[in-house]
C-alpha cells in the first residue's frame, strides 16, 4: 500500500504514513476494474 500523499510504501495496518505523517485512509483496494471481454479480432 502507497501513501497518496507523498507515495511512500506503507504497512495496510498503519494508521499514518511514517515518511509524512498523512493519516492512512481506510479504503480496501479501489483500483480501476479492468475491462471485460477485451477486443476480438
Amino acid at each position: 500500500m502507497f501513501c497518496k500523499s507523498c507515495g511512500a510504501l506503507i504497512d495496510p495496518d498503519s494508521k499514518f504514513c511514517d515518511k509524512c505523517g498523512e493519516t492512512v485512509s481506510e479504503e480496501k483496494s479501489t483500483k480501476a476494474a479492468k475491462p471485460k471481454g477485451g477486443r476480438k479480432e
